[in-house]
């Protein structure tokens, strides 16, 4: 049987693994692309803090959660493009 504690440490095990693949990177290293179109390797790795973030903010805060979902709103619009969530969601971490 899984439990809270077990899926804690296999995150936390996952975060070491990745830090220590990441950790030695350059700015220019950041900045290469993957095999996700249009997205270099700071791109992935703020996906992840984005939405690693969003997922404990659900835990602790539900109605901080729920407020946040607002702000994603314009994904929804009938102009968005691929870029609209790239923008909302990894500028903080581009701009790093």
């Amino acid at each position: 049987m899984t439990t809270a504690s077990g899926v804690r440490d296999d995150l936390l095990a996952e975060q070491e693994a990745l830090d220590v693949l990441v950790a030695g990177l350059d700015d220019e290293q950041w900045e290469l692309p993957t095999p996700s179109e249009r997205w270099s390797v700071r791109d992935q790795i703020g996906h992840l803090a984005f939405f690693d973030g969003t997922a404990a903010l659900a835990i602790v805060d539900e109605d901080g959660f729920r407020a946040s979902l607002a702000s994603l709103s314009p994904v929804f619009a009938p102009d968005a493009t691929p870029d609209t969530m790239d923008d909302l969601t990894l500028a903080t971490f581009r701009a790093m």
